[in-house]
């Protein structure tokens, strides 16, 4: 994913059976690809696209001891 830009002029608007036929190809992916293209979703809506992905901030989590 090195330097990915969003092209929103390539979208479009379809019918449903389009949809469909667009879902079943997406299904006849194999799984790394699939999660490749969530992981590319998620960068682009969480704003991350052409950098590092963000630190997770470890002070909000804390170590519970049950017994």
């Amino acid at each position: 994913m090195k330097n990915l830009k969003l092209n929103r002029r390539s979208f479009e608007i379809t019918s449903f059976i389009k949809a469909d036929d667009d879902t079943a190809h997406s299904r006849n992916k194999i799984l790394n690809e699939r999660l490749e293209y969530a992981m590319l979703l998620n960068a682009v809506c969480c704003g991350f696209l052409n950098s590092k992905l963000p630190k997770i901030d470890k002070s909000f989590y804390t170590i519970v001891k049950r017994n």
